[in-house]
C-alpha cells in the first residue's frame, strides 16, 4: 500500500507538454506520489525543476499564487525557498483535466542527518527567520472568521470521530489521542497571526554542511500563531526520516535556537504545553487517516507506533520545554 500518483496525462506525454507550456526541453522526468500532491522532477540540459500537481479546487489558483508571493517575500529576506516559474502565458498555474500544475525552481542540498546537533540548531534559527520575514511583510490570505486554533480543533475532532467509527485499531488510536489535554491557552493566539510553514520538518529541509540550504513545500503554509508552527516542528521534526522523534534535549536545543533569533513572548511561552498537545493530536490524526481511512500508505502504522509514547509524557515534556526558556 503506497501513495498513488494523481496526474492528468501519461508521463510519456509530459516532455511535449513541458515544451509547449514552459519551453522546457525535458531530458529526464521522475514522478513521485505523495498524500496531497504528485511531484515530478524534471532534468533539462540547463537545470532541474519541480512540477507540482494537485487536484483542482475553487481556491487552488489563488492559493498557489499566494504561496508564490510568500516565497518571493522569503527569498527577498535571504531565505532559501523555491520560486514559482510562470508558464509561457504568464499564468502561475496551468489547469489540465481537473488538476492544477505549477512549476518551481529546484534547490540543491543534502538530507538531514539525525543526531547532528548543529543541524538542529540551524533548523530552529531558520524557522525563526522564516517567521520574522513573514511578520515584517506578510502577504494577504483570504479571511478566516474562526481563529486557527478553533479550526484545528474542529479538524482534529472530525478525524477522531471518523477513526472511532472505523473500529478496531483506528478506534483505539482515536481514544488515545482523545485523552490528550488540548485546550491550550487562549493567550497563545494573543500575538498577531503571521504566515507559518505548518510542515516544518527535516523531510522538507536540505542542508549544506550544517546550514539550511533549502526550505521546501509551502503547500501547507497558512496564517496562524507562530507558536503552533513551532510546536509542530518540535514534535515532528524527524517524522518519516528517522525511527522516532527528537529527544527532549534536542527539542530544547531547537527551541532555544529559535528563541535566540526571534524571542517568544511570556504568553507564548506559557502556551507551549497546550500547543504541543495540539500538534501531536494533529500529526497522529493525519497518520490515522492515511492508514485507516484513506488506506494509502501502510508505513503510517510504524510512524504512529514511534510517536504514540509522546502522548503519555506530553504534559511533562511541554512543561520542561517551557522551563528551558525561563530558568
Amino acid at each position: 500500500m503506497a501513495y498513488t500518483a494523481n496526474f492528468p496525462f501519461d508521463p510519456s506525454e509530459l516532455p511535449a507538454w513541458l515544451l509547449f507550456e514552459y519551453r522546457l526541453t525535458a531530458r529526464r522526468t521522475e514522478v513521485r506520489a505523495g498524500y496531497h500532491s504528485t511531484v515530478v522532477f524534471i532534468d533539462t540540459p540547463e537545470d532541474r525543476f519541480v512540477l507540482k500537481c494537485v487536484k483542482q479546487t475553487v481556491q487552488v489558483e489563488q492559493d498557489i499564487a499566494t504561496r508564490a508571493a510568500l516565497a518571493d517575500r522569503l527569498i527577498s529576506c535571504g531565505l532559501p525557498v523555491p520560486r514559482l516559474i510562470p508558464a509561457c502565458s504568464q499564468a502561475p498555474v496551468v489547469l489540465v483535466a481537473g488538476f492544477a500544475l505549477s512549476l518551481w525552481t529546484f534547490l540543491h542540498g543534502d538530507l538531514f542527518t539525525p543526531g547532528t546537533r548543529d543541524q538542529i540548531l540551524a533548523a530552529g534559527s531558520t524557522l525563526a527567520r522564516f517567521h520574522l520575514a513573514s511578520k515584517n511583510g506578510c502577504v494577504e490570505e483570504r479571511d478566516e472568521s474562526t481563529p486557527y486554533r478553533g479550526r484545528l480543533k474542529s479538524q482534529i475532532d472530525q478525524s477522531l470521530s471518523l477513526l472511532h467509527q472505523r473500529g478496531g485499531e483506528a478506534r483505539a488510536l482515536s481514544k488515545s489521542i482523545g485523552m490528550l489535554t488540548t485546550d491550550g491557552s487562549p493567550d497563545g493566539e494573543a500575538a498577531r497571526p503571521i504566515w507559518t510553514h505548518m510542515d516544518y520538518r527535516a523531510q522538507n529541509l536540505l542542508y549544506a554542511g550544517n546550514s539550511v540550504a533549502a526550505i521546501l513545500d509551502l503547500d501547507d503554509a497558512k496564517v496562524a500563531p507562530r507558536i503552533a508552527d513551532l510546536a509542530y516542528a518540535l514534535a515532528f521534526f524527524q517524522a518519516v526520516i528517522a525511527p522516532g522523534p527528537l529527544d527532549e534535549s534536542e527539542m530544547a536545543l531547537f527551541l532555544k535556537s529559535y528563541h535566540q533569533v526571534y524571542p517568544l513572548g511570556a504568553q507564548e511561552i506559557v502556551s507551549i504545553p497546550g500547543w504541543l498537545g495540539l500538534a501531536l493530536a494533529k500529526g497522529l490524526t493525519l497518520w490515522g487517516r492515511i492508514l485507516f481511512l484513506d488506506q494509502v500508505n501502510s508505513q503510517a502504522g510504524a510512524w504512529i507506533e514511534a510517536y504514540l509514547p509522546l502522548l503519555k509524557k506530553v504534559d511533562r515534556l511541554g512543561d520542561n520545554l517551557q522551563s528551558c526558556l525561563t530558568a
